[in-house]
């Protein structure tokens, strides 16, 4: 029986290859004359309204939040936060590497979303379920469970603010840019000589399979994600020095060379600028 014949009947399942991250999430109560100054992020940051009031601005325009409402930062975008009166609020930040979704998550026009909408409704019960995971950030279990309620709400998102129009050609570029640098890191990563990881082979490399300069594909991966191509790279980078730290015979040593480092000590500090803590700390919490 060949292989046509063996599999006639199968039937496939969706096949993904993404990483998602979630981090600086915490819940605070904070005086009223408490602000939060100018700031911008490489990640989505979302800030829920557990009591009193929060003026948000964004990119200059300001939006008075209640309890019960929620808003999305986008990457990039500049922001800062005061409290108005009583204000307790949940926060945390998120990254998937799906440049489909980025960009439409980028590009939707909604992300303010008040105490009474849709998405507020069915968000809810799953912040009051990450708040419950804050008293054991650092068990496996916690992480996992973390994870899967962060899925919950990227399907919230994809269902409910997902562009409709169709991409327009330098948005299908972006999309195909982005796949090809992650594919490229990837390749090199688990595939090949791990020696060539270094950022700036992997995006002329990219560049040079979708034929665009430098200075164009900035400018695409900002306006498509509010990113650069260096700062993916970086994200893919971050991902997979975690993944690898986690196996039980890895050492710092090892995983720095698998990622391309000559010094391991320019990994530990790479690592620590990612995270906050050293390779061996993240080992310690995770085994």
């Amino acid at each position: 029986m060949n292989k046509e014949e063996l599999y006639r009947n199968a039937i496939d399942l969706p096949v993904f290859d993404w990483q998602v991250s979630l981090f600086g999430a915490y819940s605070q109560k904070v005086n009223d004359d408490w602000s939060c100054p100018i700031d911008s992020h490489q990640a989505f940051e979302t800030i829920a309204i557990l009591n009193g009031q929060e003026i948000v601005t964004v990119e200059g325009k300001s939006h008075l939040l209640n309890q019960g409402d929620m808003i999305i930062i986008k990457p990039g975008q500049l922001h800062a936060a005061k409290a108005i009166h009583q204000l307790k609020y949940f926060n945390f930040h998120f990254v998937l590497d799906s440049p489909l979704f980025n960009l439409n998550l980028t590009n939707s026009r909604h992300f303010i979303f008040r105490k009474n909408s849709k998405i507020s409704t069915a968000a809810w019960p799953l912040f009051q379920e990450l708040m419950q995971l804050n008293r054991h950030p650092h068990l496996f279990t916690s992480q996992l469970q973390a994870q899967i309620i962060l899925s919950k709400f990227l399907s919230l998102l994809s269902h409910l603010t997902t562009v409709k129009a169709q991409p327009t050609p330098a948005n299908q570029l972006a999309v195909s840019l982005y796949q090809s640098i992650k594919d490229i890191f990837n390749e090199r990563l688990y595939h090949s000589d791990q020696s060539d990881l270094s950022s700036g082979t992997i995006i002329e490399k990219a560049l040079a399979v979708n034929n665009i300069s430098h200075s164009y594909a900035n400018r695409l991966f900002r306006d498509a994600f509010g990113i650069s191509p260096r700062h993916l790279l970086s994200t893919l980078m971050q991902e997979a020095a975690k993944q690898l730290l986690a196996l039980p015979d890895n050492t710092t040593t090892s995983v720095a060379q698998r990622l391309g480092y000559t010094n391991p000590a320019n990994f530990s500090r790479q690592f620590k600028k990612w995270t906050g803590i050293s390779p061996s700390e993240y080992q310690e919490n995770i085994h």
